[in-house]
């Protein structure tokens, strides 16, 4: 329920607005043309319209604090950091219905733009969205930062939370960590989170991609549920080759004969 409360609040930064307030100017003039631009992801454009409307207009900002929600999101994403996150934590006071989604965006915006994080403040941060839907993506986004960083010891404590958070988070965030995990040489945290992605998102692209991880992981470490859950992963995705080679590799090495006869008659 609050995962779905907080993707409709998002809405109204990510997708056109929907203020009552925004809608009487959104569809005339420079403003419904920056707005357009902006559903379309085309940020730089936006955000210049913005700025001038701002300079034309200052009240429609003043009236509708999620126009400045919508330009502190394009300059994060057009390479100006700094002034984003001054803008998210200028509107958690102003957007409140939506404070802990611009936290995060201001921790995105602050290790964006620093080579020397303010710690502290990261772990108020850490504690504010602990136990919200966020909070998968906050130990994402950290343990991107400090593995790039070099930082791997910090990398790593937020790779192990992850695992044990695996149930969360879309399949592209899932997808990335496990990269993540994997270019760091974490490959028994790699193949969880592998483990974990083949569970909840069979059919995605990636899918084959996390089951190499887990097969390599069977190979180094043979083990029967591992096996039962890569075996499963292939006949649901119809792989059944794959199926194969696998019942052929682990015949005689993990399987009885009985466990053998009962996978080979589901191919």
């Amino acid at each position: 329920m609050m995962r779905l409360v907080l993707t409709a609040l998002l809405l109204v930064i990510v997708l056109p607005l929907e203020s009552p307030r925004v809608r009487l100017t959104a569809d005339a003039g420079i403003l419904g043309e920056a707005n357009e631009h902006y559903a379309q992801r085309r940020f730089n454009r936006a955000l210049s319209l913005y700025e001038t409307a701002l300079r034309q207009n200052p009240v429609w900002f003043r009236q509708n604090p999620v126009l400045l929600a919508r330009m502190a999101y394009a300059y994060l994403h057009t390479g100006n950091a700094e002034r984003a996150g001054k803008l998210f934590r200028r509107l958690q006071h102003q957007l409140p219905e939506i404070q802990d989604h611009l936290l995060y965006l201001q921790l995105q915006a602050h290790l964006k733009q620093t080579a020397r994080p303010r710690i502290g403040w990261i772990r108020q941060v850490e504690q504010t969205l602990a136990g919200t839907p966020l909070q998968y993506r906050v130990d994402s986004v950290l343990a991107a930062y400090y593995h790039q960083a070099g930082k791997r010891d910090s990398a790593l404590i937020f790779f192990t939370k992850m695992v044990a958070e695996g149930k969360r988070g879309s399949a592209e965030e899932l997808q990335r960590v496990i990269l993540l995990a994997d270019s760091a040489g974490q490959d028994i945290r790699a193949a969880k989170l592998a483990e974990v992605f083949l569970h909840r998102f069979p059919f995605a692209d990636f899918a084959p991609v996390a089951a190499k991880y887990v097969r390599r992981q069977l190979k180094a470490q043979p083990n029967v549920a591992r096996f039962q859950r890569l075996f499963r992963f292939y006949l649901k995705r119809k792989l059944l080759e794959e199926a194969r080679a696998l019942l052929r590799a682990y015949q005689t090495s993990l399987l009885s004969r009985e466990m053998y006869a009962r996978y080979f008659v589901q191919l």
